[in-house]
């Protein structure tokens, strides 16, 4: 993906890291990048992940769009409603590519997946590819097959910095570093690369 203009649809600050880092470091080298985030932070708006969000920002060279919904309250707002936030963002940033949640465990993940559902409808988008975030797909009976690898070897240690502007999850959660590692040496090896990210090719226009 080349001089393209991308959109990453999140439901939360650093989903955009922990669901495709290695892979937005290596778009954001010739890519134009917006990462739309729908939650502010659990009980109101988190500053701490605010800050932490915007290194992340400033180290891909990325726009953004952070609306003020609580975490895990999506599911009480209407669906119309954040769709026509959504729709209003992307019209006016016009990706040719979003990547965004697959539908796993999570229901902020799985209404922001359904929002960008309805909007790839309407044809104006020349791909949209899905991820998943660690230790939520697995929760799940949502049948995720990635049909999109990205070596994300050079970018490895990059992301791993990415992740450490948050939250540093200790092992064994899946979130954290060293499961990190072994996850995406896992993606890694099924195109025999040392690692690699993964995701489901929702709709692509050739």
């Amino acid at each position: 993906m080349l001089n393209k203009r991308i959109a990453i649809v999140v439901s939360h600050m650093d989903d955009e890291v922990f669901g495709m880092g290695g892979t937005l470091l290596k778009l954001s080298k010739h890519n134009q990048i917006l990462i739309v985030s729908f939650c502010h932070g659990m009980n109101g708006f988190d500053e701490k992940r605010f800050e932490s969000f915007i290194e992340v920002i400033s180290k891909v060279n990325a726009k953004y769009d952070l609306y003020d919904y609580d975490d895990v309250t999506l599911e009480l707002a209407s669906t119309l409603k954040l769709t026509n936030k959504l729709d209003n963002t992307l019209k006016e940033f016009n990706p040719d590519i979003v990547f965004t949640h697959s539908k796993d465990c999570h229901p902020d993940h799985v209404i922001v997946s359904d929002v960008v559902d309805v909007l790839s409808r309407r044809g104006r988008f020349q791909g949209v590819y899905k991820f998943t975030i660690p230790g939520n797909n697995e929760w799940t009976d949502n049948n995720f097959k990635p049909s999109l690898y990205i070596d994300i070897t050079s970018e490895f240690k990059d992301k791993l910095k990415l992740i450490r502007y948050y939250r540093e999850y200790q092992y064994p959660d899946p979130l954290s570093p060293k499961k990190i590692k072994y996850h995406d040496e896992y993606i890694g090896s099924i195109i025999n690369k040392k690692k690699a990210e993964c995701f489901e090719i929702h709709q692509e226009i050739k």
